[in-house]
């Protein structure tokens, strides 16, 4: 969901940079709310729809899609699960094979008639999105396929909104790229580190070791200051990316630690008392590399001068945290 808001935030900022006389007084560099402005007003992007309304719809619809990638998920690894995870509702009997592929079809189908119900040019972008969700689904298994397209599902998630908003200028991808193929690299290199997860080493030495590179395409977005393309930042805005940078660097690293074979003295002080002291636990931190991603998007939602939205990306940060301490995100 917090994918989809870059993509919007993209678009917003793309659009009213490109028109900046589209709003008197805005000048030659426009700010976002002279972008809301110009988008909703009568012959404006949306035709006088809400932007706000507009950015909900496509952020519920990606969520949708993402939902029904991981229930089709489990349909298909309905045989390996029966042997490995019969606790899970599809291989424990609690929901029927044919439910789950009807409510995969039906969220999915859902998303993309939510994008669609924002811009119907946004339909080519929508059925990319789910023909890669379905072709991971498929290939997972093969690391060599798997990786590249979860990857690319997280890109497309920032591609496809920004597609809805973009109107007649398209996807801006000079400015969309700053922020969809670092996300793409965040995912892949975790999705390596995930691939060992459930083996008890932990994945290999190598793999664990994979977590720090995580900081790359995590604060690669802060280089697109340097492009020209975003507003200058503010004396607020810049303290807001720094706060944010700080934080995901925290919670990356710490997240490592549970994947590092560490002393019990070292262990009990860094780790919560529910971990065990010296214990590998990589799926502790494949899960807090997953909620890292919404921390990577309130610091792009920042960047792109959103801090409306980028204060609800780190209330879907504390969400997916506390979530993960009740359901396995991994």
């Amino acid at each position: 969901m917090t994918n989809a808001m870059v993509g919007c935030a993209v678009a917003m900022l793309a659009t009213t940079r490109g028109v900046p006389s589209a709003v008197p007084g805005t000048g030659a560099d426009p700010s976002i709310p002279a972008a809301v402005a110009a988008a909703t007003g009568p012959t404006g992007l949306l035709g006088g729809a809400s932007v706000a309304w507009s950015v909900v719809v496509l952020a519920v619809s990606i969520a949708l899609m993402y939902a029904g990638g991981m229930v089709l998920n489990d349909r298909l690894d309905l045989e390996i699960d029966r042997r490995e995870r019969p606790h899970r509702p599809i291989p424990s009997g609690r929901i029927s094979p044919g439910a789950a592929l009807n409510a995969a079809i039906v969220l999915m189908g859902a998303g993309a008639i939510g994008i669609c119900a924002v811009d119907r040019a946004a339909l080519p972008w929508a059925l990319a999105l789910v023909g890669t969700i379905v072709a991971y689904d498929l290939l997972h298994a093969r690391a060599i396929l798997g990786i590249p397209l979860m990857a690319l599902c997280r890109a497309l998630a920032m591609v496809v909104p920004a597609a809805a908003l973009g109107g007649d200028a398209g996807v801006p991808w000079r400015l969309l790229a700053w922020f969809a193929l670092p996300l793409a690299l965040y995912v892949a290199i975790m999705s390596i580190v995930a691939r060992g997860e459930a083996r008890a080493d932990g994945g290999g030495a190598l793999r664990r070791w994979l977590g720090p590179l995580l900081l790359v395409p995590a604060l690669a977005p802060v280089a697109a200051l340097g492009s020209g393309l975003l507003p200058a930042l503010s004396e607020e805005r810049a303290f807001g990316v720094a706060f944010l940078m700080g934080a995901l660097i925290a919670w990356i690293v710490r997240a490592q630690l549970f994947a590092t074979p560490l002393p019990p003295s070292v262990a009990a002080r860094f780790l919560p008392s529910r971990v065990k002291p010296g214990g590998v636990r990589v799926p502790r931190a494949i899960m807090a590399w997953i909620g890292a991603i919404a921390l990577v998007d309130a610091m792009s939602l920042a960047l792109l001068a959103q801090p409306g939205l980028a204060l609800v990306a780190l209330g879907l940060f504390f969400v997916v945290t506390v979530g993960h301490s009740r359901i396995a995100g991994s």
